[in-house]
């Protein structure tokens, strides 16, 4: 019976946060629209005042879309309503364009990402899309939380499973967080203590990823000199 109601607390979660999303999406994409059209001098000329307040709005807008969709994400997983497109590729090449893209990030920051790949190809048979969303949300958040040294994304294939580690040189996690860090709406600070933007969404929504793909994500090591996170996924997530 109990097992039961929670099951009816989840889908009747699921179907509120879908719904609320939905509905705030139009009115979001509205407000972001309109504001662009002001920018662009649809409506006349802004001083430089009226442009700042208003790229302000639109910037609010697009943050708080972006929320909206992850909400929409994490239900979707849940309901198993998000479709999974199964594809050869190469998880090396993966990698490396991960680390590409965050690398201007990074640099702003003092920092640098390197990758630690085999020299040759290493073939998956997955949703690249998705392997993809899981990576750069694990880097980036290693970029966001670091405030020295660097980042470092190893892969190494193992039988039929294939390792991703992303290893940090930041403060680690801190303790009080490190159970409920893949659930939604858990945060740290960042190193100067403030919050980082979002609300807490993208490690859960990786891990829900990881696992609909039939693999795992975990907090592998965290002390004061870093963290290291470790995603494994099957080369072939048809046999999972």
């Amino acid at each position: 019976m109990v097992v039961d109601e929670l099951r009816q607390a989840n889908l009747a979660k699921d179907r509120f946060m879908r719904t609320v999303s939905h509905e705030l999406r139009t009115p979001l994409n509205s407000v972001i629209g309109f504001s662009d059209l002001l920018l662009r001098g649809y409506a006349g000329e802004l001083n430089e005042e009226q442009r700042r307040q208003v790229a302000m709005v639109r910037d609010a807008g697009e943050h708080l879309l972006a929320i909206v969709e992850q909400v929409l994400e994490v239900a979707g997983i849940e309901s198993g309503e998000v479709p999974i497109e199964i594809a050869s590729f190469d998880a090396v090449e993966l990698v490396r364009e991960v680390v590409e893209m965050l690398l201007p990030e990074a640099h702003r920051k003092g920092l640098d990402v390197a990758a630690e790949t085999p020299s040759e190809q290493v073939l998956m048979l997955s949703d690249r899309t998705k392997v993809k969303q899981i990576l750069m949300n694990l880097v980036g958040n290693a970029v966001k939380f670091c405030d020295r040294g660097g980042v470092t994304v190893e892969l190494r294939a193992q039988e039929d499973r294939i390792r991703f580690r992303v290893r940090d040189t930041g403060p680690g996690v801190p303790e009080e967080i490190r159970h409920t860090l893949f659930e939604e709406f858990v945060q740290g600070t960042l190193p100067d203590g403030s919050r980082p933007d979002g609300v807490g969404l993208g490690l859960a929504i990786a891990r829900r990823l990881a696992v609909l793909l039939g693999g795992t994500l975990e907090l592998a090591e965290t002390s004061e000199r870093g963290s290291v996170f470790e995603l494994r996924l099957p080369t072939d997530a048809r046999t999972s």
